[in-house]
């Protein structure tokens, strides 16, 4: 079993059993309190939509962990996948309002997977728009392009920083960085690793 799947199913399980909210801080804890960050780099966390919009205190305790670290709230990416975000725009509003306020930035993860509409990728509003691997084109001729024209230029014209997922060939690489996309990830780029509770790492 792949480190990716192995991770979706702790989180599935945690689910089912109403201890989701308390592996994604666990989760969230360890990242913080793990990392050994360079000057000027920024940490993407991957947190759950339902553990951050229904957590009230969560920010509290965020801005503690990261105090105890020495670390800033403008160092921390917090990303959320967009096929988990519901509709309940108030509190999406409110809630991500009061991340920015303190300093956090955010990130949607897989934008394209989910077809989230315009109007609700406004109102998230965010720093980085991580393109999903499936919207990327094999190719970049104009037939295959219409989603991801799309996306690019939406972020683009909001201010969001584009991140391409799943780049794997050279000739990707060349248009992307062609049409300004400086951010990627994927197998051409280098391998994702896992990193384990007990130090050991696994080749995904």
């Amino acid at each position: 079993m792949e480190a990716s799947e192995g991770i979706e199913g702790l989180f599935t399980i945690a689910s089912k059993i109403g201890k989701a909210p308390d592996l994604d801080w666990l989760c969230r804890r360890l990242a913080i309190e793990e990392i050994k960050l360079p000057k000027e780099r920024l940490l993407f966390i991957n947190v759950s939509a339902n553990s951050l919009f229904e957590s009230p205190h969560e920010i509290e305790l965020m801005e503690n962990l990261l105090e105890k670290r020495g670390m800033k709230p403008w160092e921390i990416v917090l990303e959320l996948n967009e096929k988990e975000l519901y509709r309940d725009t108030s509190r999406i509003t409110e809630v991500l309002s009061l991340y920015r306020k303190k300093g956090f930035s955010l990130a949607l993860d897989d934008v394209g997977e989910g077809m989230l509409s315009g109007e609700f990728l406004s109102i998230f509003n965010a720093d980085y728009i991580k393109l999903a691997k499936s919207v990327i084109p094999k190719s970049f001729v104009l037939g295959e392009r219409t989603v991801f024209d799309g996306l690019v230029s939406w972020a683009q014209e909001n201010g969001a920083v584009v991140i391409a997922k799943g780049v794997e060939t050279q000739q990707q690489l060349e248009s992307l960085t062609g049409m300004g996309i400086e951010i990627g990830q994927g197998f051409l780029l280098g391998s994702p690793q896992f990193q384990n509770l007990t130090g050991l790492t696994q080749d995904e």
